[in-house]
């Protein structure tokens, strides 16, 4: 990681902020820390991490040019509003820092998820002769919108688990 965001102010926190609705959204927090200056002997970086006033690390201190994760699950946010929030301890010299954020929610699908001996079949396909589609991540059949490409699949809309028809 060569890039880092910081407070514009260096004694004030740094903090990120969004929505959710409905406020029950579980959701996957991935921060990415690394030190991206040489310090000199009189400065540190220390500061807390917290999401919604609950600490994560109290005492963080990124480590220098080698990435650290600090991951965070919660189920909901005070009335749908998030925050991420790095504050310096009394013992740093500079600013948090963060190289990196990645924030994932779940969706809840209607559809059942496609069956799992085609999963399985594709999968052996997919590995045995080395193919490689950009879009063939996750269920290959639901959601609809997101249809792996060169699949054909049925059942889409009613009580059985969607199955390939056409490769």
């Amino acid at each position: 990681m060569a890039s880092a965001s910081t407070p514009i102010n260096a004694f004030a926190p740094w903090s990120f902020s969004w929505s959710f609705w409905p406020s029950t959204t579980q959701f996957y927090i991935y921060m990415h820390f690394a030190e991206i200056k040489t310090l000199q002997v009189n400065e540190t970086r220390e500061f807390s991490v917290s999401v919604n006033g609950e600490f994560v690390s109290e005492r963080y201190s990124p480590k220098r040019m080698a990435m650290e994760t600090i991951f965070y699950s919660t189920k909901q946010c005070e009335e749908g509003l998030c925050i991420i929030e790095l504050s310096r301890t009394s013992k740093s010299t500079l600013p948090p820092l963060m190289n990196a954020l990645e924030i994932y929610y779940v969706i809840e699908l209607p559809q059942l998820k496609t069956n799992q001996d085609d999963v399985l079949a594709i999968k052996s396909i997919q590995n045995t002769y080395g193919v490689s589609k950009v879009n063939w991540q996750g269920d290959p059949c639901v959601p609809r919108e997101f249809l792996w490409d060169g699949l054909n699949c049925d059942n889409l809309e009613n009580s059985m688990p969607p199955i390939v028809t056409f490769l």
